[in-house]
């Protein structure tokens, strides 16, 4: 585990569906919108208190910053660090994917999530 190694992960909230759109209105099944403020404050307010630092909500979404160990802890999967140099390349889970599992999670959070998830390299090896 590299517990001093500081990392973010993207959250994805889940948005608000209002309404079906007519027939012909192309292949989304109705209108979306964002999530209702209180949805926004109760999930940064639950990762705050698990000590993460929290980044700026950007539409559907927002940042979250800690150790390595804050993440395995709290989403109860370990994580994988590809090096190159002292440089950190990129954080998987062990299968192999970047996004977490949110069975772990209370339900009156996990139920507004899409994902929690590292991005990954946007430079090809």
């Amino acid at each position: 585990m590299n517990d001093d190694i500081t990392l973010s992960a993207l959250v994805v909230l889940r948005p608000h569906r209002l309404a079906s759109e007519p027939r012909g209105f192309g292949e989304r099944a109705g209108v979306y919108h964002l999530p209702a403020r209180e949805t926004v404050e109760a999930t940064i307010e639950f990762f705050a208190r698990k000590g993460f630092t929290i980044g700026d909500v950007v539409g559907t979404s927002f940042w979250i910053k800690g150790q390595a160990h804050q993440f395995e802890s709290l989403f109860g999967q370990t994580l994988e660090m590809q090096r190159r140099g002292n440089r950190l390349e990129s954080v998987r889970l062990q299968d192999g994917s970047t996004e977490f599992n949110l069975t772990l999670l209370p339900e009156e959070i996990a139920r507004h999530l899409l994902a929690v998830t590292f991005t990954e390299p946007l430079i090809s090896q």
